[in-house]
């Protein structure tokens, strides 16, 4: 899996055909993050705010089904909530197979620089933006509006005005009737949450992207050296095996298993992965070796520990379907 020729410094990339729309972040040629969405659905999305109607409660499990208008979403923290009660919920996590949408009363409608928090008023800004004066601005331009915010430290010298015009875009508007309220952030703009921005092109054909995402729908993994990774998602955990291949010297162990725990969070991140994690490096690491492999995933990763068996064990946010299922039918 090459570098995109010629590409240097970070890129987005965005295009939308076959009834998929898809967004990329290349950073020097190399795919670092990709959004899909499927235009063919009305599924809920990620991020999207629904009123919805309780019609079911699981007492046993203090949670509920509502009716999101059409789709069914499941509420796991439900509460005292009553069958036929309305509540406004957002998607957490897309519908997958046969699973309901999870839904949360805990409304967050994020932006780069600000995120709305309906249900918790007050306004609270980033402990990162250490200016007294800088953070008396902040906190004042957005003094006038409805509910809650938190503003980001990618904020720290904006306009006021210019900030409190982000800031009321959020805002919900009222709505009593079920159903769609705010539609969650398209492919392009999930990334653009959680990224810098970057110049937009609108061709994939700049690069070798298309080959880049066909390579994650491999189990395979190439890392350097000829070693490589098998990444296998089951109903139950993605099962990781790291395989040194043709790496040789005193210190190959150990320089595939750094390389593969430098990798393996891109890759999960890739492929859409997620949910109980297990990874088999190669060699049985212990001691300092291990310490350093935690290290280095957990920049990216939580870490739970190392299983009885020697695996790293990791448990991350499931994001719901995976890169085969995102891509399936685009052919």
């Amino acid at each position: 899996m090459g570098l995109a020729k010629g590409m240097k410094g970070r890129l987005f990339l965005a295009d939308e055909n076959n009834g998929l729309r898809r967004a990329a972040l290349i950073v020097d040629g190399r795919l670092q993050a990709l959004e899909i969405d499927d235009t063919r659905t009305t599924a809920p999305r990620w991020g999207s705010v629904y009123r919805a109607k309780v019609t079911e409660r699981m007492t046993a499990m203090g949670a509920a089904f509502v009716d999101l208008g059409g789709a069914r979403g499941f509420l796991p923290e439900a509460g005292d909530i009553l069958p036929g009660a309305h509540v406004t919920v957002q998607v957490r996590r897309e519908p997958e197979g046969e699973k309901a949408a999870r839904v949360s009363t805990d409304i967050q409608i994020e932006h780069r620089l600000v995120v709305h928090t309906p249900a918790k008023p007050g306004i609270n800004v980033s402990k990162k933006i250490t200016d007294a004066e800088e953070r008396r601005i902040l906190r004042g331009a957005l003094g006038d509006l409805n509910g809650g915010f938190v503003i980001r430290t990618a904020a720290e010298g904006m306009l006021a005005d210019d900030l409190h015009a982000i800031a009321n875009a959020l805002v919900l508007p009222p709505q009593r009737d079920i159903g769609l309220v705010r539609a969650g952030p398209d492919a392009l703009g999930r990334l653009r949450l959680h990224y810098d921005d970057a110049p937009l092109e609108d061709d994939f054909d700049l690069s070798d992207i298309d080959a880049q995402i066909d390579a994650l729908l491999s189990s395979r993994a190439e890392l350097p050296e000829g070693a490589w990774l098998t990444i296998e998602p089951t109903t139950a955990l993605v099962a990781i095996d790291v395989n040194t291949g043709q790496a040789r010297g005193g210190d190959a162990l150990q320089r595939v298993n750094l390389a593969a725990a430098a990798e393996i969070p891109r890759q999960l991140r890739l492929r859409h992965l997620g949910g109980a994690v297990a990874i088999d490096f190669a060699g049985g690491p212990k001691g300092k070796a291990r310490k350093r492999l935690e290290d280095t995933v957990s920049e990216a990763l939580p870490v739970l520990g190392w299983g009885p068996a020697g695996w790293m064990e990791l448990q991350t946010r499931k994001p719901g379907r995976s890169l085969p299922e995102l891509l399936a039918g685009q052919q």
